[in-house]
């Protein structure tokens, strides 16, 4: 009987912060879309999630993409022509490395930040203040966050795709002298738009995510600097795996065979 109790109060938790998080989110897009999100706030949120986010984004693209160039020139030099890698690593960046890296490291920087930021404000009761002078968190605090990582998300991961593109040819070079001429002929004439354009579709709903969730436990946090602690690191681990089980689902929806 004790399993059947544990896996109803997991299920009950589950069913408690999916709520919670949709009411905050539409609560928050209800002030974005009005035009009352903060434009100052929002552009300080997203100069300061973006450009932090920006270097450890970039390292983690291009050595991934260099990773996945060495791999795919082997394979491509042993059972075809070298001509498909520029194709075979766009895509894989495109589709997937680049929006869904990029998440992660935005949610383990940005969002472990927004957490801190929020659950420290909540602890020390500045949050409670804000509803005394009948302020509403949300408008405050997480619309700004939303929009901001909402749009610059999508900017980052463009600049993720043709860094990691950039990496990439630096081994089809140095392993199969690939020209990069050949290297982005062959992606431009292969690759679609609509295959970056879907994939920038994903990180919209990422940042989403992210920020959506960050808040979250940022405007619950518990007391003390081990409830701030274990906080930021539910959000981030929260934020994590709902990025990928998200991916999973838009790939089938915008990628279908």
């Amino acid at each position: 009987m004790w399993i059947i109790g544990t896996v109803g109060r997991q299920a009950l938790g589950l069913l408690s912060f999916v709520g919670q998080t949709s009411r905050l989110f539409f609560a928050a897009c209800r002030y974005i879309v009005s035009g009352r999100a903060g434009l100052r706030e929002t552009l300080h949120e997203m100069a300061d999630g973006g450009v932090s986010s920006l270097l450890i984004a970039t390292v983690t693209i291009v050595f991934s993409s260099m990773v996945m160039s060495y791999y795919i020139v082997g394979q491509s030099l042993r059972y075809f022509q070298g001509g498909f890698v520029g194709v075979l690593l766009g895509e894989a960046i495109f589709r997937e490395l680049a929006p869904v890296l990029t998440a992660i490291v935005v949610a383990a920087r940005a969002g472990s930040a927004m957490t801190a930021e929020i659950g420290s404000m909540t602890i020390t009761e500045q949050v409670d203040a804000l509803r005394a002078l009948a302020v509403d968190p949300v408008k405050h605090l997480v619309a700004p966050r939303l929009l901001a990582l909402v749009l610059v998300l999508p900017i980052l991961t463009i600049f993720s795709d043709y860094t990691g593109l950039l990496g990439g040819l630096a081994v089809a070079w140095h392993r199969a002298h690939i020209d990069p001429q050949s290297f982005f002929a062959a992606i431009s004439a292969n690759i679609p738009f609509w295959v970056l354009a879907r994939g920038l579709i994903k990180t919209v709903v990422f940042g989403a995510i992210i920020a959506t969730v960050s808040c979250h436990y940022g405007l619950r946090c518990e007391r003390g600097a081990a409830g701030l602690g274990r906080c930021v690191t539910k959000a981030v681990v929260v934020c994590i795996i709902l990025i990928y089980i998200t991916n999973f689902f838009l790939t089938l929806a915008l990628y279908p065979f």
